[in-house]
């Protein structure tokens, strides 16, 4: 019974974990073709945050 729950516990984890990580591409990869349109550099962005 335990061993079951364990196994359970594992595959949530591993599906939760799969799901995180694409969540997670998704972002960067909008983040970075937004930031390639602007056609603004880190020391672009820097100076607006000053």
């Amino acid at each position: 019974m335990r061993k079951e729950f364990l196994k359970k516990a594992e595959e949530t984890l591993q599906e939760t974990k799969k799901q995180l990580l694409r969540e997670i591409q998704e972002r960067v990869k909008e983040e970075t073709e937004g930031s390639k349109d602007e056609g603004r550099d880190t020391y672009d962005l820097a100076s607006d945050e000053r």
